[in-house]
């Protein structure tokens, strides 16, 4: 099974790396770019199943690189845009009327909201990082140790 990719687009590295880690401990491919033109370029050759986007992007904006994605003739992409800059109603109203993206959040987000618009939108991974093995993992895990170093 493939893992579903998730294309994150910012200029924020601290912001990246979290969302990277997170997302990737979630079960998820995680690519990333750091401006609006790298950006497009890895969602032309990647095509994610989902992007999640800062809305002021260098290079190309974002609310652009947003309409692009979404109006795509072949490739079809879901669009979270998640901004520390436009934050007002009027930009979220515009980014989901008339730019085509599925959510819009200000940062600070709220993560467990943010997951679960994910989960909504390209859907949960297969296989998800444990960070803990189950019990009966653990005891097997053990005994086998335990008889290897018996032998």
């Amino acid at each position: 099974m493939t893992k579903k990719k998730i294309l994150l687009i910012d200029f924020d590295q601290e912001f990246i790396k979290f969302l990277t880690k997170t997302l990737t401990d979630e079960g998820y491919e995680v690519i990333t770019a750091s401006d609006g033109l790298s950006g497009f370029e890895k969602f032309s050759e990647v095509h994610p199943n989902l992007v999640i986007m800062e809305a002021m992007l260098p290079k190309f904006h974002g609310f652009e690189l947003c309409s692009r994605i979404t109006s795509h003739p072949t490739k079809k992409s879901p669009v979270i845009i998640i901004t520390g800059i436009y934050k007002d109603a009027v930009y979220k109203t515009e980014a989901l009327r008339s730019l085509g993206a599925s959510a819009y959040f200000e940062k600070p987000v709220n993560l467990q909201e943010l997951l679960a618009k994910i989960y909504e939108l390209a859907g949960k991974p297969e296989v998800r990082k444990s960070a803990v093995a189950p019990e009966e993992d653990l005891d097997k895990l053990l005994k086998d140790a335990l008889s290897l170093n018996l032998e």
